[in-house]
């Protein structure tokens, strides 16, 4: 028994079909010029949907990324990883990362002054020691991703992190919590 392809079914599976060409072209890095006057629709619809993307991982330019890594330190001793990010607010997570980019070694506007880079990360740790009260010490590291090329990906080696930066901020068990 064979069914009739429904116009509904062939107007969706033109769409799929449009979208893996363009993300075909996109990753070949076509020049999307080439669509005439298709290429307002063209690229407004790349710019949406990510077809438009060139899917470099590999690409020799590609930038290194920054994180930072809490360790907390309790009452009892005991150490865990902590997150700055909530997730309660992407505008507030993005925020962070602005600052931790901030340590970035060939950022335009990166921090070179110590002193600075020590007030900034107390800040940081901050946030940490009023959000978890048992809180003794707050281990702040920034490190830096460092991708690997193709050839090297291909030999099994792997991007790793390199650390930039590390504190460690204490409380005084004596002094009261406010």
């Amino acid at each position: 028994m064979t069914r009739a392809i429904s116009n509904r079914h062939r107007l969706w599976l033109g769409i799929a079909l449009a979208h893996l060409v363009l993300v075909t072209l996109g990753a070949a890095y076509f020049d999307i010029d080439r669509f005439g006057a298709l290429e307002p629709a063209v690229s407004y619809y790349g710019a949406l949907s990510g077809s438009s993307n060139s899917y470099g991982f590999f690409a020799p330019g590609i930038e290194s990324q920054l994180h930072a890594v809490f360790e907390v330190r309790d009452a009892r001793g005991r150490e865990r990883l902590v997150p700055l990010e909530s997730g309660d607010s992407a505008e507030a997570d993005l925020r962070v990362g602005n600052i931790i980019d901030k340590f970035a070694p060939d950022s335009e506007d990166n921090i070179s002054d110590v002193q600075l880079q020590r007030s900034l990360s107390a800040s940081l740790a901050r946030v940490l020691f009023m959000r978890i009260p048992d809180a003794r010490s707050v281990n702040v590291r920034l490190e830096e991703y460092r991708p690997v090329s193709m050839n090297d990906y291909k030999k099994n080696k792997r991007g790793y992190w390199h650390p930039l930066y590390s504190a460690r901020f204490s409380l005084n068990p004596r002094v009261a919590r406010q």
